[in-house]
């Protein structure tokens, strides 16, 4: 029970730090395209209607500004909780398959130790529990991929709630042509 402990509070504080470090990654490599986008689509405002009189409100932020307010604490924070479940339900499930293998099965110091010295002459290596073990690496492998693909779905989902951004007409009897476009 306490290695399992230990394992939960490490996995939190492994998460904040990585998904912060994400977060501040993704500022980084988006704020200029989304900053040039805006200051494309302002031009494109006043050009539309330059005799308006109405000023056009321009953010003046600081530098020196928190990255996480470029997306909103709220938003930080929903993919946080979904980062930090996903991550112990991992590590749950290492803990789990690599429990029989690793954790409680191996030997204590004194083992290696005649072992390096020539006293033990039997290495207690079968093919079973490296095949075990290779089997329960693909598995999670595959399962944590699966996982991680699907928190981020549902995080991008979660954060951003797309179903808002989509405009909806009033009156929902009234189709217009641009509503339903094929692709194909």
């Amino acid at each position: 029970m306490n290695y399992l402990f230990i394992l939960i509070i490490s996995t939190v504080i492994s998460t904040i730090v990585v998904y912060t470090l994400d977060v501040w990654r993704l500022r980084i490599q988006i704020y200029p395209i989304i900053k040039r986008f805006f200051t494309f689509y302002y031009h494109l405002l006043y050009k539309r209607d330059p005799n308006n009189n109405k000023k056009i409100a321009k953010s003046k932020r600081h530098l020196d500004e928190c990255f996480i307010d470029e997306f909103g604490w709220n938003v930080f924070i929903r993919g946080l909780g979904v980062n930090i479940i996903v991550q112990i339900f991992i590590q749950l499930l290492i803990a789990v398959l690599y429990h029989p293998l690793i954790l409680w099965r191996s030997k204590p110091y004194s083992y290696y130790t005649e072992l390096e010295l020539g006293n033990v002459t039997e290495f207690d290596m079968n093919n079973k529990s490296i095949i075990l073990t290779i089997l329960s690496s693909v598995s999670i492998g595959i399962v944590g991929g699966f996982v991680t693909f699907q928190s981020q779905h549902f995080s991008i989902e979660l954060q951003f709630q797309f179903e808002k951004l989509q405009p909806h007409h009033r009156n929902t009897r009234v189709k217009h042509k641009h509503d339903h476009v094929n692709f194909f």
